[in-house]
């Protein structure tokens, strides 16, 4: 069987398998629960007149909300959230169906998202299947279908973050890296912590410049090339179209479709590239204000007092953070942290992307810590960001995560091929 014949099928099985999962999370039933914001997001919706509570909704939380305890400017009070509610009316009333087909469509978006970051990281739809499987397999992302709130839209903007960032180290399209900040305006709507997001790509490149010159002042010593005459991974290679270098043809430009040939690594230490980062940088600075101003003035942040910060709260915070941790996400970051330390040719995009996502963690680690810990009352405790944090950002470790294993089987193949018992045993069989 020759290989287009192989990846032909492959494909169907891969595409036959989604169209299973998808069709068994639409007709499973789900456990609906509610986040303790959906309290004050369906009270401004029933005050508006559009639409009345159905008798399960009205049994949401007490008539009347503790002080504190409904104060925090998140998704509850965001313009995108309210469309949702609103739009959730059927003959007038609120649906719990109505909000578990808007997480399916969302779980679909973020899907869709993390396929095209691994397109473009690897330049294999295969691989990008593979990864919509895996994150269809995830139980708790399906199950995460009957919470009621706004954590599936802050989700897609994750992937959708992680995205433009990728898509920016092959490419080199400034519009791309200004639309990461467009995103990450949009989660400030959903939840003020997310607004550390667009401090890290510019400090994370910051750090890697003087890394990355360091070793361009080196003697490139060239790689050497896989031998085609293996058996092994010739077969594999046209199996999973494994062709990852750059096109023949590739421009010298890059572009929304036309990724340059070696990404932006070459051009870091330009000083066209510096003056071009910082001027989107600034850029999006000035559109990440314009969006805060806007707040201030539509009343979403209220001069809550700050709050001091004690031992205790922090611990609690850190342990609440971690709790979401589970084989799968700490496998995930066991293989990003592993692909940061492997020296590999293959997806040399990869490394500085799991830098970017950890600086990303990091930083809306931060933010969410700021707002849990000293902007917001006490009261407001079970509404903290920080213990779905991680849950939020799963859909993005797992992918990063297959594509650091995928690397680890390039490179692992690579290096077969160059064991001279190897390749004449291999030799022989033909």
């Amino acid at each position: 069987m020759r290989s287009s014949e192989f990846k032909s099928a492959l494909i169907v099985t891969l595409l036959s398998m989604i169209l299973l999962r998808l069709v068994w999370m639409d007709l499973r039933s789900y456990v609906i629960t509610y986040a303790p914001q959906n309290r004050y997001a369906l009270d401004r919706s029933e005050a508006s007149g559009h639409c009345r509570r159905s008798f399960s909704l009205r049994q949401i939380g007490p008539e009347k909300p503790t002080q504190g305890s409904w104060e925090r400017p998140g998704w509850a009070d965001s313009r995108v959230y309210q469309k949702l509610v609103l739009a959730s009316c059927r003959n007038g009333v609120l649906h719990e169906a109505s909000f578990v087909r808007y997480n399916q469509g969302l779980l679909i978006a973020c899907l869709v998202a993390c396929v095209l970051l691994t397109r473009v990281m690897a330049r294999s739809w295969i691989v990008g299947l593979i990864v919509a499987v895996a994150l269809l397999s995830r139980g708790r992302l399906i199950a995460a279908n009957g919470q009621i709130s706004g954590d599936a839209l802050i989700a897609v903007g994750l992937a959708l973050w992680a995205m433009c960032l990728g898509h920016w180290l092959r490419s080199g399209s400034w519009w791309v890296y200004l639309a990461s900040y467009v995103v990450v305006a949009v989660l400030m709507t959903l939840d003020p912590g997310t607004a550390l997001l667009g401090f890290a790509p510019p400090l994370a490149l910051a750090i890697w410049r003087p890394i990355l010159r360091r070793k361009m002042e080196r003697r490139v010593v060239p790689a050497e090339p896989v031998s085609r005459d293996v058996k092994l991974w010739k077969r594999w290679g046209e199996l999973l179209n494994l062709s990852l270098g750059p096109a023949p043809d590739a421009p010298l430009s890059g572009g929304l479709f036309r990724p340059l040939p070696d990404g932006i690594r070459p051009l870091v230490g330009q000083p066209r590239f510096q003056n071009a980062l910082k001027t989107f940088t600034i850029m999006g600075a000035a559109l990440l204000g314009i969006m805060l101003i806007v707040q201030f003035m539509v009343g979403k942040y209220g001069p809550l007092p700050l709050q001091p910060v004690t031992g205790s709260a922090i611990r609690m915070w850190l342990r609440g953070f971690l709790s979401p941790l589970d084989r799968d996400s700490g496998l995930g970051i066991l293989m990003m942290i592993l692909a940061l330390t492997w020296r590999s040719r293959w997806l040399p995009y990869l490394r500085p992307l799991v830098n970017l996502v950890g600086a990303g963690i990091i930083f809306s680690a931060l933010g969410s810590a700021f707002m849990d810990l000293i902007y917001l009352p006490q009261p407001a405790e079970r509404l903290w960001l920080g213990t779905r944090l991680l849950i939020l950002w799963e859909p993005v470790l797992m992918t990063l995560g297959m594509l650091a294993f995928y690397q680890m089987i390039l490179s692992l193949l690579g290096r077969l091929d160059r064991i001279p018992s190897l390749t004449r045993f291999l030799k022989a069989l033909k």
